[in-house]
């Protein structure tokens, strides 16, 4: 996060915490993989591109 703040010194207070909180997240394995969401969900993953 630090790095964050010191290459992008534009973000807000706001921002920097919802970046600390994601790392804390994401260090606590407090996330989902992408798999983990598509079985949840029961999302179709395939592409509708190829129904032409």
């Amino acid at each position: 996060m630090l790095r964050d703040s010191v290459e992008t010194p534009t973000f807000d207070r706001d921002e920097l915490s919802a970046l600390a909180r994601a790392e804390r997240e994401i260090r606590d394995g407090e996330t989902y993989s992408r798999e983990e969401i598509i079985d949840e969900f029961d999302l179709d993953t395939t592409e509708s591109s190829e129904e032409e």
